[in-house]
C-alpha cells in the first residue's frame, strides 16, 4: 500500500469519526422547554457542559483531518515544500488564535463550587452569625451575600459560552481558508468536482465584533434573555457547522480519491509505455 492510499484511508477514518465527535443535541426548544422542567433544568446544565466536551473533540478531529490533508496534497503534487501550507493547525500556539481545549470537568467543578457559595453558604452564614435577626432581616442578608457571590459565578459561565462561540467562528474561518488553499494547490489537476466545492458560513459570530463584557451588559439589560439567546446560538450554530463541515470534507475526500485514481492510472501508463 502506497503512502497516498494510507493517507486517504486516514482521511476517510477521520471523516467517519464525526459520529463520535460531532454530537448532535435534540431540538433546542424541546430540550429546554420539555426536558428542562421535568429534569429540574438538569438537561440544560448537561447540554452546557456537553458543549465543551464536543468542542474539544471536534477541534481535535478537525485538526488531525487538516494535518493528513496537507500530507495528501503534498503526495499528489509531488512538492514537499507545499507541506503544511493549508490552514494553520491548532497545535502551534504561535500560529493558532484559538483558545486551548478546556476539559469539561474544570468549569463544571468551578460552577458547582460557585453554586454552593452563592446558594448555600449565605444561608449558613446568616443562620450561624445572625440567629437573633428578624426573619425579614435574615432574608435580606441571605439575598445580599448570595448576589455578591452569584455575580462572578455567572460571569465565569458566560465567559465560557462567549469563548465557545468565538472559537467555532474562528475555526470556521480557518476551514474556509483551508478549502481555498487546497483548491489553489490542486488548481492544475483539472478536477471540476474539487473546483465546485464551496463552504457556506454557519457561525454568525464575528471575531472581535463583541466583547464578553458587552454580552454581560446585554444580559442585565434584557433581564437574562440574552443568556438564553446565546445558549440557543451556541447549540444551533455548532450543529449547523458540523453538518456543513461534514459535507465539505466529504466532497474533498471524494475529489482526492478521484485524483489519486487518475494519478495511479497515469503512472501505470507511463510504466507500461
Amino acid at each position: 500500500m502506497t503512502d497516498l492510499q494510507t493517507n486517504l484511508q486516514k482521511l476517510e477514518a477521520l471523516y467517519e469519526a464525526r459520529h463520535e465527535t460531532d454530537h448532535v443535541f435534540i431540538n433546542w426548544w424541546v430540550g429546554t422547554l420539555l426536558l428542562g422542567l421535568p429534569t429540574l433544568f438538569m438537561y440544560p446544565i448537561y447540554r452546557f457542559f456537553r458543549n465543551i466536551h464536543r468542542r474539544d473533540a471536534h477541534f481535535k478531529r478537525t485538526n488531525e483531518f487538516n494535518d493528513v490533508l496537507n500530507q495528501t496534497i503534498s503526495l499528489l503534487t509531488y512538492k514537499e515544500d507545499q507541506k503544511n501550507s493549508t490552514s494553520p493547525t491548532m497545535v502551534d500556539a504561535s500560529t493558532n488564535p484559538l483558545a486551548k481545549p478546556i476539559h469539561w470537568w474544570v468549569p463544571f467543578g468551578l460552577c458547582l463550587f460557585g453554586l454552593i457559595l452563592s446558594e448555600i453558604l449565605p444561608s449558613l452564614i446568616a443562620s450561624h452569625f445572625n440567629p437573633t435577626l428578624q426573619e425579614y432581616a435574615l432574608e435580606r442578608f441571605e439575598i445580599l451575600v448570595g448576589r455578591l457571590l452569584y455575580l462572578p459565578f455567572n460571569i465565569y459561565c458566560y465567559s465560557i459560552m462567549y469563548g465557545l462561540l468565538k472559537d467555532y467562528a474562528e475555526l470556521e474561518r480557518l476551514d474556509i481558508q483551508s478549502l481555498y488553499n487546497t483548491k489553489v494547490m490542486l488548481s492544475n489537476s483539472g478536477n471540476e468536482a474539487l473546483n465546485n466545492i464551496s463552504y457556506q458560513p454557519c457561525c454568525r459570530f464575528s471575531t472581535g465584533a463583541k466583547s464578553a463584557f458587552k454580552y454581560i451588559i446585554l444580559t442585565f439589560l434584557t433581564l437574562g434573555l440574552n443568556w438564553i439567546y446565546v445558549d440557543y446560538r451556541l447549540t444551533v450554530e455548532a450543529q449547523k457547522r458540523f453538518a456543513e463541515s461534514a459535507r465539505v470534507q466529504g466532497e474533498i475526500l471524494q475529489a482526492l480519491k478521484q485524483l489519486a485514481e487518475e494519478s495511479t492510472e497515469l503512472t501505470e501508463a507511463i510504466e507500461n509505455a
